[in-house]
């Protein structure tokens, strides 16, 4: 007990001396620490979702009401499977009326090829003219004509009875369903995301003023708060050649792998990522508090015979702690902790040294 109290009114006594030396003005006790060769890694960090490089919208080509739509979320399906039916009264009913005016044209048409052979035949004896023979060979001519648009009509409204029929375009994942029996579907309006889980990828938007710094085939550290403690490495594999414009902010898409390491991550979930954008492994480097701007100029307090001194240095790359010190400092030299401090050149200074 006695040594612990010793203890006390020691360290009480070295605040009080070093208290007194910051304000008497004499010799101020600073802090120092060195500048160290070691490695530097400076990322971005963004957060990033779970996408499909293969993934389309399914949408009805003609509208109607669906009648049928089994397939959920999360099922797979293979190419020209159905996934939903519309309602076929409409396009029936179509059908049946081009059969009927289509069989009405052939009818025609038969009609109008007998009408211009009994007109050859009788001009052939005198007994027709040749007028005749050519305006008979005119309404054949017609109503071949009326016959084939009709035929195509036919197979058009044939077509269309397809189309209540809405299928896969390739096999995959259905990760989104709007269809529901009983609704009206509208052209155009997806009913299902289809998407193909062999090419997941990760999306990460990236603030425009970094688009400098990413480059196609840098790793990214991932993580997801659903795998707690997992940590792997991917690759950016696709930038974005335009920046996208919101209501806060400029970013532009880049893409990154997402390789069978990762956990079983769904279509959509959420990740943080961060971009290694640069990595020295033997740089010069000092904590970023050491780092002093007066004047414009990017400088480093120092001791130099008991004396404060302001040393101009060039920085490079940065991590969340440290600044590379590209010129101005070599390995082992002291630097000065400002900490909130006022700095002046010429202060008499004591070093209270810390370890890197």
């Amino acid at each position: 007990m006695r040594k612990r109290i010793l203890t006390g009114v020691a360290s009480l006594l070295l605040v009080a001396a070093v208290s007194w030396g910051f304000s008497s003005g004499d010799v101020a006790q600073v802090r120092t620490v060195k500048a160290e060769r070691g490695p530097l890694q400076a990322s971005i960090s963004a957060t990033g979702r779970v996408v499909s490089d293969r993934e389309v919208a399914v949408s009805p080509t003609v509208s109607g009401k669906v009648t049928w739509a089994a397939v959920e979320e999360g099922d797979m399906v293979k190419a020209g499977q159905v996934l939903a039916r519309l309602s076929d009264g409409e396009p029936q009913e179509l059908i049946r009326k081009a059969e009927a005016e289509w069989n009405s044209a052939r009818q025609a048409e038969a009609h109008a090829a007998q009408t211009r052979y009994r007109a050859e035949q009788l001009y052939e004896v005198g007994g027709e003219s040749g007028r005749a023979v050519e305006d008979a060979k005119a309404e054949q001519r017609a109503a071949a004509g009326r016959e084939q648009v009709l035929r195509s009509e036919l197979r058009l409204a044939r077509i269309n009875m397809g189309k209540t029929q809405v299928v896969a375009p390739f096999s995959g994942m259905i990760i989104r369903k709007n269809a529901r029996a009983d609704q009206w579907a509208a052209a155009g309006v997806p009913l299902f995301t289809l998407s193909d889980p062999g090419t997941r990828e990760i999306e990460v938007k990236i603030d425009s003023g970094d688009s400098a710094l990413v480059q196609k085939g840098q790793d990214a550290q991932v993580t997801s708060e659903a795998f707690r403690g997992k940590v792997w490495t991917e690759k950016v594999v696709r930038i974005a050649p335009a920046v996208q414009k919101d209501e806060t902010a400029n970013t532009f898409i880049v893409r990154l792998t997402l390789k069978g390491n990762a956990p079983p991550l769904r279509f959509g979930q959420q990740v943080d990522v961060k971009i290694r954008t640069a990595s020295r492994e033997d740089a010069i480097r000092i904590p970023f508090a050491a780092i002093i701007s007066r004047g414009g100029k990017t400088e480093v307090a120092t001791i130099s015979e008991g004396r404060l001194k302001f040393v101009p240095v060039v920085t490079g790359m940065e991590d969340l702690t440290h600044t590379e010190i590209v010129q101005g400092l070599a390995p082992g030299d002291e630097v000065v902790l400002p900490e909130g401090k006022e700095l002046k050149a010429g202060t008499r200074v004591a070093a209270l040294r810390e370890q890197p």
